[in-house]
């Protein structure tokens, strides 16, 4: 049976603390982007602005609102990868905007053609999805996340 092959899904990761009056026109930025299908995870990381009530106005399916303690950039990002649902993250920050063909410049230069064999993007129990072969053999630079070699001990202070 032959393999088929479907658009990359991305999942845009925004971090925001207290950037209520700047973080929807990063959302709007994402959500701009002419690469579909694509969603957007803004993860509040602990605002005491109107972060929330901006965000709630949008009226967007795309858009998923993650609330969370204060716990910094780090924490709201790792939040972000764990809510997302897309082959990609990709991640854009709450002061930052991106231009509409970003995305789409970002796949075409990695997959050509924007899709992959479906069996090369499972994720795995807890993980990222793998690379498929053919990415692996044209980018050598990239690395898998997940090494099959135990790390090396730590030399003693």
């Amino acid at each position: 049976m032959a393999d088929r092959a479907r658009p990359v899904t991305v999942s845009v990761v925004i971090p925001t603390h207290d950037r209520g009056r700047v973080v929807v026109e990063a959302i709007e930025s994402a959500l701009a982007q002419t690469h579909p299908p694509l969603e957007v995870i803004v993860v509040d990381d602990g605002s005491t602005d109107d972060t929330a009530e901006r965000v709630g106005r949008l009226r967007d399916a795309r858009v998923r609102y993650l609330r969370r303690p204060h716990a910094g950039v780090s924490a709201a990002r790792n939040a972000g990868i764990a809510a997302a649902t897309g082959d990609l993250v990709a991640f854009l920050d709450s002061d930052d905007l991106w231009k509409p063909d970003k995305v789409e410049a970002e796949i075409k230069a990695k997959f050509g053609d924007m899709k992959t064999p479906a069996k090369a993007r499972k994720r795995p129990e807890g993980g990222v999805p793998p690379l498929p072969e053919e990415v692996l053999m044209k980018n050598p630079e990239l690395v898998p996340l997940v090494s099959t070699h135990p790390p090396k001990p730590l030399p003693p202070f």
